[in-house]
């Protein structure tokens, strides 16, 4: 997935017999240094738009 400056990556993985997602966020190549964002304020972004509150 892309979103603005950023891509995710959501890869699979079993722990305790139990399937886990785990995604990856970082900025594109070329685009400097990695920001600090978790995952929450990444999905609450991407649902209220480029506004984001700090």
């Amino acid at each position: 997935a892309q979103f603005y400056n950023v891509t995710s990556t959501t890869t699979g993985t079993l722990q305790d017999g139990k399937p886990w997602k785990t995604t990856t966020i970082k900025k594109r190549s070329g685009t400097g240094v990695a920001p600090m964002i978790t995952l929450v304020s990444f999905l609450r972004t991407k649902k209220n738009g480029p506004h984001v509150a700090s």
